[in-house]
């Protein structure tokens, strides 16, 4: 006996879900990626500096590369912080959504804002030309 069972389909709010625990993994991992990218090579100068014995055998050209390059990796540590929001921002729908609703209330704001401002200008336009008669 042979049967013949259908598969049924997995309903839509279950694939829904496991799409957006994929994106939220992903976005996890770049998050920590980057963090550890960013602030790897902080911890490695950290590390150097707190053992005396090697900076204080530095050269004085040797000493100032070193220290440049600290500055350096202080800039990529600082850098992480300005990314976050752009990584967030390509990751998560959400937070794509809630940015641009942001920049459309500021936009509508700011319009809002200049129409009163015409408006106004206006009335008192008239205003000075009525008490001039």
């Amino acid at each position: 006996m042979h049967s013949t069972s259908t598969r049924q389909p997995a309903p839509k709010p279950l694939i829904q879900e496991i799409f957006s625990l994929r994106r939220m993994v992903k976005l996890l991992i770049a998050v920590s990626l980057m963090f550890y990218t960013c602030y790897l090579p902080f911890g490695l100068y950290m590390m150097i500096v707190a053992s005396n014995n090697y900076v204080d055998r530095l050269s004085s050209t040797e000493n100032v590369m070193f220290w440049n390059g600290f500055e350096a990796v202080k800039g990529l540590m600082y850098a992480r912080s300005s990314l976050n929001p752009v990584l967030y921002a390509f990751q998560s729908f959400n937070y794509r959504n809630g940015f641009k609703m942001s920049l459309l209330g500021l936009y509508r704001n700011r319009v809002n804002d200049s129409e009163r401002n015409r408006k106004s200008h206006r009335a008192e336009s008239a205003n000075r030309a009525f008490s001039t008669c």
